[in-house]
């Protein structure tokens, strides 16, 4: 592993540490194969037209949701800073992340949401020409909302828009699902557009979160 990976690797470690402390959970030893994937993203494919978002499927609690919502974007956006102007100072550009559920979607489409969003950024004398760039896209636990032609639609729309986008705009996507239960839910028009834009993670092991009790005594009953 290279050294700017490696640097990757402990901030995703240590940043998952102090988020499940604050939970209150139990910090587990970390699936690291998926880990150093997600390092490895981080390195050489968040800022390169041709480089894959990514499909981050596992169980409950293993750290996914955790990971693409709150980790990565802390990461990505203290990181991944090209070169432009900024009053005053140094070139230097504001990566903005934005995080979704799939209970949340819009209804009009990624490319609506998108211009919506960037303009009401905020412009101030510290950002000289107002230097924002929507670079990553999260959307949290899909196939978990309720299961219609409407709600389909609607992932297909914001899906196929963040296609058109994915030289630009990389995708990260939480699930539970398998890619056969995917394509059984959404179809291969939205799933073909979804795997040919993300590499897959699997995230192993079990919940972080202090379930135990819970699922031994549901399991007694």
């Amino acid at each position: 592993m290279e050294k700017r990976e490696e640097m990757f690797l402990g901030a995703l470690i240590e940043g998952t540490r102090r988020e499940v402390a604050m939970e209150g959970g139990e910090m587990k030893p970390v699936d690291m194969a998926a880990y150093e994937r997600v390092a490895r993203w981080i390195a050489t494919e968040m800022e390169t037209p041709t480089g894959k978002g990514l499909l981050m499927v596992g169980g409950v609690g293993t750290g996914k949701t955790l990971m693409a919502t709150r980790v990565l974007p802390g990461i990505v956006s203290s990181f991944c800073r090209p070169d432009s102007r900024v009053y005053g100072g140094p070139l230097r550009r504001i990566y903005d992340v934005a995080t979704l559920t799939a209970y949340e979607l819009p209804e009009s489409g990624y490319e609506a949401w998108a211009r919506k969003r960037m303009a009401s950024m905020p412009r101030g004398r510290d950002i000289m020409e107002g230097v924002y760039a929507l670079r990553m896209v999260t959307i949290d636990d899909m196939g978990a909302e309720f299961r219609s032609q409407y709600e389909n639609d609607r992932m297909f729309a914001f899906i196929d828009g963040l296609y058109r986008r994915r030289s630009v705009v990389k995708t990260v996507v939480t699930t539970n699902l398998t890619s056969k239960q995917l394509i059984e839910k959404y179809g291969l028009r939205t799933c073909d557009r979804l795997l040919s834009m993300c590499d897959i993670v699997v995230f192993g092991g079990g919940s972080y979160r202090d379930t135990g009790k819970f699922y031994g005594a549901i399991n007694n009953n």
